[in-house]
Formats: structure tokens, sequence, C-alpha cells
């Protein structure tokens, strides 16, 4: 490749834009792609144009992650538009790494074996190798996990999960009905004549469908079995889907109507150390609790934090989740501070 046609090349920058972050071509040097190949490849213009091109690619394929995020929990979109930002930020500090390191490696075959510096050059390749393996973990594992944080579903009690799910099933519904109205307008070969009356594309007709205009093309193209629009794996996939978020949604409902009712009673303790605590399951808060008359002391705040109860404000208790591993806990806590059940006092005996 000649330089006339490198700095061509250069002058039509290729750009994408998500959430607000933008990305480009020239995001990655030109100059340190070359110089990364120069000593190690007959192509080295070849292999940084390359180089370059793969950098746009993982970008997209990053973004698409974070925008089907943003799909499930649209009032996540700040987060997971900081998310790609510093997805951004890292991949191309690895991307420089690798690129750096790699230019300091050179091939005998491309310099020449005369006095060749062989473990000079196994050493710095065995570094470019560690950069480049660090990229791609970063690319994948990395990658996954940030994407993690933004989908994961917040914590809520059984009321706010039924919730969720009708948000979610109600999307997934609106996607299906979605690709099924794609897909006509595709495949009716009246609609694109008629769309073409009114100086209009299919690709326009999609668009106001809700459907990005890079999806739009993508999806009017045949895949590798010379299908047009949505393949009907992912229609019905989505369907089923719909069905399980319904169900759950369902289940969800259940819980919450018995959490109104079966609330359990309070149970009292003795500990030598910290007095009288009580014992509470909150189905409507979805939370255990362990309440103290005082301040526990420092141990055994330590020992409540150990087994996952924070301490709450709002409720004046020391609190976790109602799950069986929260209603074990509490009991183990219990039983390393030494509670015993709490004795009636002589008033309550009088009375009774």
């Amino acid at each position: 490749m000649t330089t006339q046609t490198a700095e061509n090349m250069t002058a039509t920058v290729t750009t994408l834009e998500s959430l607000g972050v933008y990305f480009g071509i020239n995001d990655v040097s030109r100059e340190l792609a070359r110089r990364a190949y120069v000593n190690v490849s007959h192509y080295a213009d070849q292999r940084a144009d390359s180089t370059r091109a793969a950098y746009l690619s993982d970008m997209q394929r990053a973004a698409a992650m974070f925008e089907d995020a943003v799909r499930q929990y649209p009032e996540r979109k700040d987060r997971a538009a900081d998310m790609l930002r510093d997805y951004k930020s890292g991949y191309l500090k690895r991307l420089n790494d690798y690129l750096s390191s790699s230019a300091e490696c050179a091939s005998w075959f491309i310099v020449g074996p005369a006095r060749f510096p062989r473990r000079q050059q196994e050493k710095r390749r065995a570094s470019a190798d560690k950069r480049a393996e660090e990229l791609r973990d970063f690319a994948t594992r990395r990658l996954a996990r940030m994407v993690k944080l933004v989908t994961r579903p917040p914590r809520m009690n059984a009321a706010e999960r039924a919730e969720d799910y009708r948000r979610r099933m109600e999307q997934a519904q609106a996607e299906q009905e979605r690709m099924k109205e794609a897909n006509k307008i595709i495949k009716s070969k009246k609609l694109a004549d008629q769309l073409a009356k009114f100086g209009l594309t299919v690709t326009d007709a999609l668009v106001t469908l809700g459907i990005s205009e890079a999806e739009a093309v993508s999806i009017q193209r045949p895949d590798f079995a010379n299908r047009i629009g949505y393949p009907n794996y992912k229609l019905t996939n989505n369907n089923a889907e719909i069905r399980r978020l319904k169900a759950k949604m369902e289940e969800q409902q259940a819980l919450a109507s018995q959490a109104v009712t079966q609330t359990a009673p309070a149970h009292e303790y003795d500990t030598p150390a910290d007095g009288p605590v009580r014992y509470e399951e909150h189905p409507d808060d979805n939370r255990v609790r362990l309440t103290f008359e005082g301040k526990p002391s420092d141990s055994s705040r330590q020992l409540l934090k150990s087994h996952g109860f924070r301490w709450s404000p709002n409720a004046g208790a020391w609190q976790r989740f109602l799950t069986g591993n929260g209603k074990y806990a509490a009991q183990e806590v219990l039983k390393a501070l030494g509670a015993t059940p709490a004795q009636p006092s002589a008033d309550a005996e009088t009375a009774a």
C-alpha cells in the first residue's frame, strides 16, 4: 500500500456513535499500528488497517451489548453510557500497550538473520503476547462483567419484582410486534413499489417502526440461508421469553399478596454482651432484621457484617435479604452472640 493510498484511507474516517459515545478509526494511531508490524511482516500497512478496523468492529459489538442492556432498563442509560465510555478507554489503553510492545519486536525473516538478537527478541515477543492476552481478556470477560453491572436486576421485594417482570414482558411483546411488522414490510413487493412512488425506501419504512437505520439495512440482506428479515428462530425465542417473563410475574404477584398476610411474629432474645435483640422477618420488604436495644459492640458489628447484615437507619435494625441463606445467617449470628430466648417479665406473667 502506497503512502498516498494510506492518506486517502485516513481522510475517509469511519465512525459510529452509541449512547452518546463516539468511536472512530482514528482512535487508533495508524503510525503506531504500522510500526507494530513493520519489522515482523511484509504487509505492515494492511495489518495496520486491519487492526484499526478490528477496533471499530469490537466497539460496535460492545455498543450493541450495552444498547441491549438499556432496552431492558431504560432508566440505566446514563450508567450504560459511562460503562461504554470506560470500556472504550480501557480497550484503547490495552491496544496501544500491545502495539507499542509489538513495535519493539522483529523477525529475522524480515530484518535478516545476520547478528539477529534472538534471545532479546524472544523476551520482547513474550511481552507482546502477554499484552495481546490482556487485551483479549478485557474484550471478553471484562466486557461481560461491565454489561452485567448494567443488567443486574435491582434488589427488590416481591411486588417490585413483579412490576419489573411486567415491564420487561411488555418490552418483549412490543419487540415481537415490531419484528413481525418489519418482516411484513421487507417481504412485501407491493409495498416496496408503493413506497418508491413517494420517493421512499423499505429502510425508511422500517425506521418508522423504531428500528435503527443500521439494523434496518442489515435485516434486508440475505443471511447464510438466503433469508431476509428477522429469522423465525428469533421470533420463537422472543415468544418463549415473553411466556417466561409472564410466569415469573405471576409468581412474584402471588408472593407479594402472600407477604401482606404472612408476616412472621418477632422473636425476642437475650445476649450476654449486647442485651435484648429482636429477630423479625418482613416479607413485604423482603428483609430479615435483627434489632438491638443499643449499639452492638465492635466485635458484634463485625460479626453482623461478616454474615451479610447491613445497618439500616430507616428500619433502625441490621438487615439482609429474606432468603433461606438470610434466615440461616441470622440464626448463626444469634448463636455466635450466645443468644437465648428472652424470659417473660414478672409484669407480663402477672398480667397473664
